[in-house]
Order: structure tokens, then C-alpha cells, then sequence
């Protein structure tokens, strides 16, 4: 916990503890006005609670290791092994020429001409 959060803290229970003896005096004095600052100074410390401790910023998460991601693609239905050909140069693509993009679209790469292929599934109906 921070310098900060806890100054706020103990200024926050510091405005609700007035705000509580001004409301007890209000059983004496009988005057609004005393009632209603300590409403607003308890009302005044409960929202600095509030932002201390519940309206936080996000943390940044540091990854200290590589982390590899491994997605695997379930086609449905039967499916006939062919041979992947580029349409530019001819060559045969294997599978280390199929990858996924971050957006999750199949993409195929030539690695002789760089020719970049994009694959989209035909519906099944």
C-alpha cells in the first residue's frame, strides 16, 4: 500500500469520525446546519474510501517469459488431404506455410514468392 492510499485512508476516517461527532452534537444543538455537515463529511469520507480502494487503476502486468500460445483447429465434417499449391510460382506448401493471424483467419504463405493466402471456410449447407 502506498504513502498516498494510506494518508487517504486515515483522512477518510478522520472525516467520518467529525462527521459522526457533529452528528452526535446535532442531539444536543438541535441546529440542521450541524447535521448536515456531518452528513456531507461522512459522505465526503466514504467517497475518498471509495476511490482509494474500489475505483483503482488497472495494474500493468509485466511478462517476464515467453509465453506460447498454441491454437488448435477443429474442422467438422470429413476432409480429403490435397496437395496446397502456390497459384503464383507453382510451389508446394506444407504445412509450416499455414499459420493464424492474431485476428483468427487461416492464413497460407508462399515462403519462394511470399505470397500471402487467406482462407475462408465455405458454409457447410
Amino acid at each position: 500500500m502506498s504513502i498516498g492510499r494510506i494518508i487517504g485512508a486515515i483522512a477518510a476516517a478522520f472525516l467520518i469520525a467529525l462527521g459522526l461527532m457533529f452528528l452526535i452534537a446535532f442531539t444536543v444543538s438541535q441546529q440542521v446546519g450541524v447535521i448536515v455537515a456531518g452528513l456531507v463529511m461522512i459522505g465526503i469520507g466514504i467517497v475518498v474510501l471509495l476511490i482509494l480502494f474500489v475505483w483503482r487503476k488497472p495494474t500493468q502486468v509485466r511478462i517476464t517469459e515467453r509465453t506460447e500460445v498454441v491454437q488448435k483447429v477443429d474442422l467438422s465434417g470429413e476432409l480429403t488431404p490435397e496437395e496446397l499449391k502456390c497459384s503464383s510460382c507453382g510451389a508446394e506448401l506444407d504445412k509450416r506455410a499455414v499459420t493464424v493471424d492474431p485476428s483468427g483467419a487461416v492464413v497460407i504463405s508462399c515462403p519462394y514468392c511470399n505470397s500471402v493466402y487467406h482462407l475462408a471456410e465455405q458454409p457447410k449447407w
